[in-house]
């Protein structure tokens, strides 16, 4: 069963649910014209690996830093920093939740949850 799915109108963004935040990540594997990291991915839906970590920080009353809405400032929230790896999620000891320095099975999708993907701008990626 698919780990990973395909964000509409996007040629290679990802987006997977987080059982450590309880939510949605998303994971760029292509540049579609705008500015954000973009990370080596195997094409494997079932088992995805993607490369290198992915970092996730999380914030709370979101504004722009800079006129230009390129930069965001906030307090920050929630801080997810994991390997994905052959369908797993291999979460670093910097993680704030839970399930810091675990590995643990990617959950399989479609998946019934309210809440959707994050939109660019409510979730701050960057690589090591």
């Amino acid at each position: 069963m698919s780990k990973v799915q395909l964000l509409p109108g996007t040629a290679g963004t990802y987006s997977f649910f987080c059982p450590g935040c309880g939510t949605w990540h998303t994971v760029h594997t292509k540049n579609e014209g705008f500015e954000h990291p973009v990370w080596g991915f195997n094409g494997d839906v079932e088992k995805p690996t993607f490369s290198p970590s992915l970092l996730t920080i999380h914030y709370i009353g979101m504004v722009p830093a800079d006129e230009n809405k390129s930069h965001y400032k906030g307090q920050r929230e929630l801080r997810c920093h994991s390997f994905i790896r052959n369908g797993k999620i291999e979460y670093l000891q910097d993680c704030d939740h839970v399930l810091a320095g675990q590995t643990v099975e990617m959950v399989d999708l479609p998946l019934e949850c309210p809440q959707k993907p994050f939109d660019h701008g409510k979730e701050s990626n960057s690589t090591d």
